[in-house]
């Protein structure tokens, strides 16, 4: 006995460290995919995105996931020893057996909405999380004109209700799950009294026999609870899976070219030397915005320093953006000696600059 224990204590133990091994190298596999993507995609489409939303990808839906991963991975365990409980009963009884799995099956059918809601919930709690990472976001940017206004109770009041919005969709998930649960819980007590009455009366099942079927159907009951639980939470971060899946998608459709392939240490395409063109450029913020400038031409020669002034909006950081390779032009090009900076040079020649932004912020160490 004191053996067996121990293999089954050991047994969990081994399951509960290669769960979370799995979940971890999963979620941070995933999380490295997506920020990978998000890094890679043309600095336009970036700067039109509202960041708050990446960062709810990156953070919180992947989290859910790892909670959904989680639990489909103890739902698994679950249906183990669920399918090795089923098996001695079988051997016992098969058509006992039988009548439990039918019943099961009904049970899992008249739930099949509660599935549903699951995901639905999921959605929805995939959006409000998003709404509380945007709300945050324009918060703390807007904190110093909130004050010059005197409209801070406002910013707060938003805040606060995208948060009321999430809670809402907790409480109705927990609300879910709890009926769930009450509901398997008194069908689980009804099989039983069921199996007794029908092999009683109907199979003439042995009574050691029955009696060890009511003690397997006993230990059967709470792991099959145990799994509708997991798969329900497995359903409900199905949706933020599929978020961050499509964000994927999103920036990898988006991405910049590659950088010029190199070849014994010497780049295919080399950067060519003399002076920086814009030719005839035009820039506008979207197909419909009206043009930030057009028809503009200007050089930039090398080896001598040029500078820029103008009014605030005038389009001075856009025009750095279009040297800098990090933008194209709508109208134009940009040219490097008579090259046009395009495709996968505008790669190589950002290695080459120096860009000093208007919001510096250091990536690692110090600046000396």
């Amino acid at each position: 006995f004191l053996l067996v224990a121990g293999l089954r204590a050991l047994a969990m133990w081994s399951r509960d460290v290669r769960s979370v091994q799995v979940q971890s190298l999963v979620v941070d596999q995933l999380r490295e995919r997506a920020l990978r993507a998000l890094l890679q995609a043309e600095w336009r489409a970036l700067g039109q995105a509202r960041m708050a939303e990446q960062n709810a990808m990156l953070v919180t839906d992947i989290g859910r996931v790892g909670q959904g991963l989680h639990a489909a991975l103890q739902g698994l365990v679950a249906l183990s020893a669920l399918a090795v409980a089923l098996a001695s009963a079988c051997w016992l009884s098969w058509q006992a057996s039988w009548l439990v799995l039918s019943l099961g099956g009904l049970s899992l059918w008249w739930q099949r909405h509660q599935r549903r809601e699951a995901v639905l919930l999921g959605q929805r709690m995939t959006d409000a999380n998003h709404a509380i990472q945007t709300s945050l976001q324009d918060a703390l940017g807007a904190m110093k004109q909130a004050k010059v206004l005197g409209r801070e109770d406002l910013v707060a009041s938003q805040v606060a209700q995208a948060v009321s919005q999430l809670r809402q969709h907790q409480w109705r998930f927990v609300a879910l799950s709890a009926a769930s649960r009450a509901t398997q819980q008194w069908g689980s007590a009804a099989v039983v009294v069921l199996c007794l009455v029908v092999g009683l009366a109907w199979l003439a099942v042995p009574l050691s026999h029955l009696l060890t079927l009511v003690v397997v159907f006993g230990r059967v009951a709470p792991v099959a609870l145990q799994a509708q639980q997991q798969h329900q939470m497995w359903l409900h971060a199905w949706p933020a899976l599929e978020n961050v899946w499509h964000q994927e998608a999103r920036w990898l459709a988006q991405a910049e070219p590659a950088e010029p392939v190199e070849l014994d240490g010497k780049a295919l395409s080399p950067l060519p030397p003399g002076e920086l063109r814009l030719a005839a450029v035009g820039l506008r913020h979207g197909p419909d915005a009206p043009w930030l400038f057009r028809h503009l031409s200007l050089a930039l020669p090398a080896g001598q320093v040029t500078l820029l002034e103008g009014a605030s909006g005038s389009g001075k950081t856009s025009l750095a953006d279009l040297a800098m390779g990090l933008i194209t032009p709508d109208e134009g090009q940009v040219l490097l000696g008579k090259q046009p900076l395009r495709d996968g040079l505008r790669r190589a020649w950002r290695r080459k600059v120096a860009y000093v932004t208007q919001d510096v912020r250091p990536l690692t160490g110090t600046v000396r």
